[in-house]
């Protein structure tokens, strides 16, 4: 019973991050979008890709570029923090996989309650660190733009909901 309860909650788990892979504006199998400010989190929060061009930063599409009126200066700043931010997400992203493989491992086998709580703590303080690193990821790219161009970006944002929202290939609206 207990194997079948860990078993389904984390197929659970496995279906919501399936879900949250939807492509913004994007067809089946394009890939996750939405990144370092125009998806996951919100207008500039975490995700390590977006619309637009080359790797698929949206500050390298021309027309998001053009219409936000980014400096080449402010383009490379926000390189370098999706670049870092990228680099401590896939730490963090890591260090909770082998958290969650230990805390199946534990539940499994015959652990004790509080070897499981102490498990469960280091999971929860893990989930902190990550969304943490994207609030401070956000608020640093919020220095970059200006004013004018964060309400730009918003609205371009909207767009791209109002895209996928209508869009028959993205199950998650």
């Amino acid at each position: 019973m207990r194997k079948t309860f860990i078993l389904a909650i984390t197929l659970l788990m496995a279906a919501g991050l399936a879900l949250a892979q939807c492509p913004m504006g994007q067809g089946k199998g394009d890939g996750p979008k939405g990144g370092a400010m125009m998806g996951q989190g919100g207008m500039m929060g975490g995700g390590d890709q977006g619309m637009g061009m080359g790797r698929g930063q949206w500050w390298e599409n021309p027309e998001v570029a053009k219409n936000l009126g980014l400096t080449a200066e402010q383009t490379e700043k926000i390189d370098q923090l999706a670049l870092k931010h990228r680099k401590d997400m896939v730490k963090l992203e890591a260090d909770m996989k082998i958290a969650r493989m230990e805390y199946q491992d534990i539940m499994e086998g015959n652990a004790t309650d509080s070897e499981i709580r102490k498990k469960s703590g280091e999971m929860k303080s893990l989930m902190n660190k990550l969304h943490d690193a994207k609030t401070e990821h956000l608020l640093e790219l919020r220095k970059v733009l200006t004013a004018d161009q964060q309400k730009k970006l918003k609205a371009e944002h909207r767009g791209m909901r109002r895209q996928m929202n209508n869009n028959p290939d993205c199950p998650n609206k």
